[in-house]
C-alpha cells in the first residue's frame, strides 16, 4: 500500500491490480472476485480508461491514472443500485470533463482528503442521466459538486435538477463523494 500512495501521488501510472486494492474498502460486503470482475469489464469496455491500448496482450499490464482510483470508487456506490455500461461510461466522461478546473476541481480535490470535513463538510455530487427513446443510451448527462450547507455532517445541499435545461434526468443520484473516497486506500 505505502508503494500504491507513492506511485499515486507522484503520478505514476497503477496497475488494475493497484486500483482493486485501493478500491476495496469500498464496497466492503462484495466479494473480492466479484469486485476484480466488475473492475475488469468496466476496464475491457472503456469505461475506466487504461493509458495505453485497451487489449494490451498476454503478459503485458494495462496501466491507469491515479485518479482512476476515485471513478471507480464513485461508480462501485453508485452500481450496488444497478446501473447499464453505456450509463456508467457517461458517468465517467462527464465527472472527467465536469471536474477540470474552478470549483468543481477543488471540491473533486477536497473529497480527497477526510480532514477537510472538519471544516467544510462533506462534498456531493448530484449526476443527472438523460436516455434517448430507446431508454438504454444516454443522450445528456451533467454533474454538480456541492458541501453540505452549513458543514453540517449529514445534511444534503440542493441542487438545481439540470443547470442546463431545467428538464427533469431520467436517472438522478446523489453521491457523498467525501464518504466514498474516505474508503480509497492511499497507505
Amino acid at each position: 500500500m505505502v508503494l500504491l500512495m507513492a506511485r499515486g501521488l507522484i503520478g505514476f501510472p497503477l496497475s488494475l491490480g493497484e486500483v482493486n486494492d485501493a478500491v476495496a474498502g469500498c464496497v466492503p460486503r462484495m466479494r473480492p472476485d466479484l469486485l476484480k470482475r466488475r473492475l475488469d469489464l468496466w476496464a475491457a469496455k472503456g469505461i475506466l480508461r487504461s493509458l495505453g491500448r485497451v487489449h494490451v496482450g498476454s503478459g503485458n499490464r494495462r496501466s491507469f491514472d491515479p485518479e482512476t482510483v476515485y471513478y471507480a470508487a464513485v461508480l462501485l456506490k453508485i452500481t450496488q443500485f444497478g446501473s447499464n455500461i453505456e450509463v456508467l461510461r457517461a458517468i465517467v466522461q462527464t465527472i472527467a470533463a465536469g471536474i477540470k478546473e474552478g470549483e468543481r476541481f477543488d471540491l473533486w480535490e477536497q473529497a480527497k482528503v477526510s480532514s477537510n470535513v472538519a471544516r467544510h463538510g462533506p462534498v456531493w455530487a448530484a449526476l443527472g442521466i438523460e436516455l434517448g427513446p430507446d431508454g438504454d443510451k444516454p443522450v445528456a448527462a451533467w454533474i454538480d459538486l456541492k458541501n453540505s450547507p452549513g458543514g453540517h455532517l449529514y445534511a444534503t445541499p440542493s441542487f438545481e435538477i439540470d443547470p442546463r435545461n431545467k428538464s427533469f434526468p431520467d436517472h438522478l443520484t446523489l453521491v457523498n463523494l467525501t464518504e466514498a473516497f474516505h474508503r480509497v486506500r492511499t497507505t
